[in-house]
């Protein structure tokens, strides 16, 4: 068979297509619309001790990565930002950008 742009792309969807259909059912469950943030629970040990009013899990938007993090809020403002290991292709991980979030939420130089 000759590798010619179109077989390349069609193999690639083959791919993508088996992958996304058979396994370990990852994908079926990270699309999952029912759980919608629910059930999102926090080992005591990642935030020391720290009491929280709230944690937010959020997909950051900085950059095109689209890291999926928790925001730590407490009496209204975001106090920490943390990865979500829960996120299907960051796995609890941010990139520079989505570490520095706080700023571009409170930072009095920023773009309103």
């Amino acid at each position: 068979m000759d590798i010619t742009r179109r077989n390349f792309i069609k193999l690639g969807m083959a791919a993508g297509s088996a992958a996304a259909v058979g396994g370990t059912g990852s994908f079926a469950e990270a699309a999952d619309p029912e759980l919608g943030g629910r059930g999102v629970h926090v080992k005591d040990d990642r935030v020391s001790g720290e009491e929280w009013d709230k944690v937010v899990p959020y997909t950051c938007l900085v950059c095109n990565i689209e890291d999926g993090g928790l925001a730590y809020i407490k009496n209204g403002r975001v106090k920490k930002l943390e990865g979500n290991d829960k996120h299907v292709s960051t796995r609890g991980r941010l990139c520079a950008k989505g570490n520095a979030g706080i700023g571009h939420l409170y930072d009095p130089d920023r773009i309103l």
